[in-house]
């Protein structure tokens, strides 16, 4: 586990502080510190915007 993960997870950087840390280092990354990199920030981001569970209801709604 990375830094940015253990102080995200702890509360001491935010969603966006994490967000835009993780954008920092993935430029100079090897590929599978990349792969890791991108899945912290999808979970970020998941947390962040939980995506509903049944996306048809969403779907209709907005045909309405």
């Amino acid at each position: 586990m990375c830094i940015i993960c253990k102080d995200w997870q702890l509360g001491k950087l935010t969603s966006k502080e994490a967000l835009r840390n993780l954008g920092e280092m993935i430029e100079g990354a090897e590929n599978i510190e990349k792969n890791h990199y991108f899945k912290i920030a999808e979970e970020i981001l998941d947390k962040e915007v939980p995506l509903a569970d049944n996306e048809e209801e969403y779907l209709l709604e907005d045909e309405e």
